[in-house]
């Protein structure tokens, strides 16, 4: 515990057994190499607070977050390179694969739904491609490169089986302000989700 970094944590994610990352509120990024024991904040450059975080591998990872913030390292958290995506918040970030990263963010704009196949250097607003995609797009989780699923603020799953060039919905709570935070699978199969209300739904 730290207690001059004592905000609010959204997300954490682990490379490895002992090497992982933790951000939030105000630019907070802090990294342990002891599996959680200790904790020590790395400089964002940022004050947004920051939603998510996600590592390829040990030294290479992004983190966003609001104001279209997408800050990413190559040397495992030592330096951070600020880019932007329009001005609305980003809440999700996913790596599939070296090259292939999805992004996920509020705006009919920029688009919900981001894709990059060069690992970061260009997205692409594929949000049109998903059938019925609205809201926000709050959890993505890809199994391999085709097969993927997509949570949002409406209360709804969607699905793709091409990478993202086509997709639909596939499971509707049937409230559109019932948000669906997370979406993970374990295998092609069964997999878990986690809304509003304490829900936590499984396939």
């Amino acid at each position: 515990y730290i207690d001059s970094l004592a905000r609010d944590i959204y997300d954490v994610i682990f490379s490895d057994q002992n090497i992982g990352y933790a951000v939030g509120t105000g630019g907070l990024i802090m990294k342990t190499t002891d599996g959680g024991t200790s904790w020590v904040e790395q400089n964002s450059g940022v004050t947004v607070t920051l939603w998510d975080v996600d590592f390829i591998n040990t030294n290479v990872g992004y983190a966003v977050g609001n104001s279209g913030n997408i800050l990413k390292t190559t040397d495992g958290g030592s330096n951070w390179t600020l880019s932007t995506n329009g001005t609305t918040a980003i809440y999700k970030v996913h790596y599939v694969n070296d090259t292939l990263i999805f992004l996920g963010s509020a705006s009919s704009t920029t688009g919900r739904l981001l894709r990059s196949t060069n690992a970061g250097s260009t997205w692409e607003n594929i949000t049109a491609n998903i059938t019925g995609l609205d809201g926000t797009v709050r959890g993505i989780h890809f199994f391999d490169a085709d097969t993927g699923w997509i949570s949002n603020s409406t209360g709804k799953i969607y699905k793709t089986t091409d990478g993202g060039a086509t997709g639909a919905i596939i499971y509707n709570i049937g409230s559109t302000t019932a948000t669906i935070y997370e979406v993970k699978f374990i295998d092609a199969e069964i997999g878990y989700a986690l809304t509003t209300a304490g829900r936590v739904l499984k396939t």
